[in-house]
């Protein structure tokens, strides 16, 4: 009888993905190449706070010292909406950004990849844009001092959110903070930092995608960070637009800096997707040749150029899994395309069509009083046909 069942199932849904019950990380270190770093699944990059007790920070080169105090990815198109997980208020962190898909490994290019899930929804007033992060670096010494980080931002709602920046922000400190100096390539698109004293090593953030800028910003913390004891959204909102312009620093001091995109307009179920690498050398020259290196990795191999090297795999969250009355599932496939996805129970016996249509991403949620079982979510679609398997427990 069990041999039947299975295949019945194989015929029915090809493709079986077996159910992965790992609930994921909140934080993950890259460390094969010449330098650390870690990411988390809130967007906060360092560590899991500003107060550091979580994370490795920017080591570079890997068996060195830290040099990043705290960073942050944020997201905005006013002073009322930046959603991030940079500086907030009075030294509190913003985590604006909630858990859809802890960081989990990933396999795109077979090489160190992690990838989480987050929505604006602890912001005041979310926009519901749900943010795919994507982190990956190689021990391939062309390409091992810095480490790549891919944002896909998906407008879920039901209203268009337009003149949006995203955006880099990070607190470097190179050895003693106050006595740091910084600067911008704007053909590079890259924002650096170095010690007073030497320029080695310089570390910063270039931008990979898309081949444009919005601001690249030098943020002095006399004017920007201290008399708040942390950093204001309206400030945050003015760099990334660029309001606010320094391209270089005008004295030895602490400083941060901001790489940041924009403005893109999102439709609903429309996606933008941008890139930015964060980079270390051993002086400023190898920190720009390592700048280009990481540029060339991902053009070929997740850039525009690249798109046709890229594994083409859809991938699907169901959260949580196992789930007890309601689920959320998040689709996203390599491009667009017609599909239709589908609930089965164990024999096969389709249980409910859940949509149909034309897209890249879905969302949506499983909500029926379903019986304690297994079941099967399949995407059929013009190049996909794909099956994951989900657990429903009473």
């Amino acid at each position: 009888m069990a041999i039947v069942l299975i295949i019945s199932l194989m015929q029915v849904l090809p493709n079986i993905e077996p159910v992965t019950l790992n609930p994921g990380y909140t934080f993950m270190t890259h460390d094969t190449g010449n330098c650390r770093f870690t990411v988390t699944t809130w967007g906060h990059l360092g560590f899991t706070s500003s107060q550091q007790t979580q994370g490795v920070g920017f080591r570079y080169p890997g068996a060195g010292v830290n040099w990043m105090f705290f960073g942050g990815f944020a997201l905005g198109n006013s002073r009322t909406y930046v959603a991030d997980a940079f500086f907030g208020l009075n030294q509190v962190d913003s985590r604006d950004f909630t858990i859809v898909e802890s960081l989990n490994y990933f396999n795109r290019l077979g090489l160190e990849e992690y990838r989480a899930v987050m929505r604006d929804s602890a912001h005041p007033t979310p926009k519901n844009l749900v943010v795919e992060q994507y982190s990956v670096a190689t021990a391939d010494p062309r390409y091992d001092d810095g480490v790549i980080m891919e944002f896909t931002i998906t407008n879920r709602g039901t209203e268009p959110v337009n003149g949006l920046y995203a955006g880099i922000f990070i607190d470097w400190d190179m050895g003693t903070a106050n006595t740091n100096q910084a600067g911008t390539d704007t053909v590079r698109r890259a924002v650096w930092m170095r010690q007073s004293t030497s320029d080695n090593p310089t570390v910063g953030t270039k931008i990979l995608y898309p081949h444009s800028w919005a601001n690249l910003f030098c943020t002095d913390h006399d004017s920007f960070v201290y008399p708040v004891q942390g950093m204001h959204d309206t400030v945050k909102y003015k760099i990334m637009a660029g309001i606010y312009r320094r391209y270089a620093s005008n004295r030895n001091y602490d400083w941060s800096t901001c790489a940041s995109v924009g403005p893109f307009d999102l439709s609903p179920g429309q996606s933008y997707r941008c890139a930015f690498a964060i980079v270390g050398g051993t002086s400023l020259a190898l920190f720009y040749e390592n700048c280009d290196s990481l540029q060339s990795f991902y053009d070929q191999y997740l850039g525009i150029a690249g798109e046709t090297k890229r594994k083409s795999i859809p991938t699907l969250t169901v959260s949580p899994n196992p789930f007890r009355s309601n689920a959320e599932i998040i689709l996203f496939l390599p491009k667009e395309e017609f599909f239709t996805l589908s609930l089965y129970d164990a024999s096969g016996k389709l249980v409910e069509n859940i949509y149909s249509g034309k897209g890249v991403s879905y969302s949506g949620k499983l909500n029926r009083d379903y019986p304690s079982g297994v079941y099967f979510l399949h995407l059929k679609g013009t190049e996909t046909n794909k099956t994951w398997k989900v657990i429903c427990e009473k």
